[in-house]
């Protein structure tokens, strides 16, 4: 009797701990997904080599939309920069890299107080606004 409790005590903690793993392994694909969903929004990537143009462009589109350049480096690639509004304290930064011998990506984050932006719609404006900073510079307007 205790030899047949043992065993299907084995097999429960066996059965659990298969469930258990499995479940995990479930969780770990949405995990990745949504990470990958979140860097395709947060990212462009624009057709060009001119790093120093796509900087200038990120520096006063984010001055546009009312925020204060906290740092910017050409080297690194970063823009940093906070604004207050409705006594909230918003943060960016934007990372500029090259991408093969032609493209340039351009990733933002952002975040109010401690939490991170995660609407798609948010990043979709700074992109659409970054987008029209770079053809008015194109065209010299």
């Amino acid at each position: 009797m205790i030899f047949n409790k043992a065993i299907i005590l084995s097999w429960l903690i066996l059965f659990t701990s298969a469930c258990t793993t499995t479940h995990h392994g479930a969780l770990e694909n949405d995990s990745a997904k949504s990470q990958v969903q979140k860097r395709d929004y947060e990212s462009r990537v624009f057709d060009t080599k001119d790093k120093m143009r796509i900087m200038q462009s990120v520096v006063a589109t984010l001055q546009d939309l009312n925020f204060v350049i906290n740092k910017a480096d050409v080297e690194l690639g970063i823009v940093s920069a906070v604004k207050y509004e409705h006594n909230r304290e918003y943060k960016m930064t934007v990372l500029v890299r090259a991408r093969g011998t032609s493209q340039i990506v351009v990733r933002a984050n952002a975040s109010v107080g401690s939490a991170a932006i995660e609407d798609p719609q948010a990043f979709q404006n700074f992109f659409k606004s970054l987008s029209q900073a770079m053809f008015l510079d194109a065209k010299e307007i």
